[in-house]
């Protein structure tokens, strides 16, 4: 709330100096961030419900993945290709990322697709990535010879 707080009085000051309300263009700006906020997270693609959807169909995940885009993408082409470069850069979590990257850039495709692709090559790498986010660490701290959690 602080970060949107502090963004408003910015826009707030700036309509002031420019002859325009403070209170009217905070109250604007404050309310705008978050209903953007809200769209952008509304159109955002549901990985849960992909993986859910993977499993009770006893698919993996790259299979419903690809089943998912060639229904809804014509360029078949270039799934094709996508996919074929994947398998080649299997081997290194890192070169895969960057490829994913750049076809999310070039916007082919949706970062939540990206995402399910990378994590059905290097599921221990997500895992070990989440740990670290949450824990400070690549090792579980349940399971760490160390008695106190990192």
């Amino acid at each position: 709330m602080l970060g949107i707080t502090f963004w408003a009085i910015l826009a707030g000051l700036l309509a002031t100096r420019k002859g325009h309300s403070f209170l009217k263009y905070f109250l604007l700006s404050y309310l705008i961030t978050p209903l953007i906020s809200i769209i952008l997270t509304l159109s955002l693609i549901n990985k849960n419900k992909i993986r859910k959807r993977a499993i009770s169909e006893e698919k993996t995940l790259l299979q419903y993945v690809k089943e998912l885009l060639y229904s809804k993408n014509e360029n078949s082409d270039f799934l094709t290709e996508l996919f074929d470069e994947c398998d080649k850069l299997s081997f290194n979590p890192f070169s895969l990322r960057d490829y994913l990257k750049g076809v999310r850039k070039s916007g082919k495709l949706d970062n939540g697709y990206t995402d399910l692709i990378f994590e059905h090559y290097f599921p221990k790498y997500i895992e070990d990535m989440w740990r670290r986010e949450q824990f400070g660490t690549f090792e579980n701290p349940k399971l760490s010879d160390n008695k106190e959690a990192v």
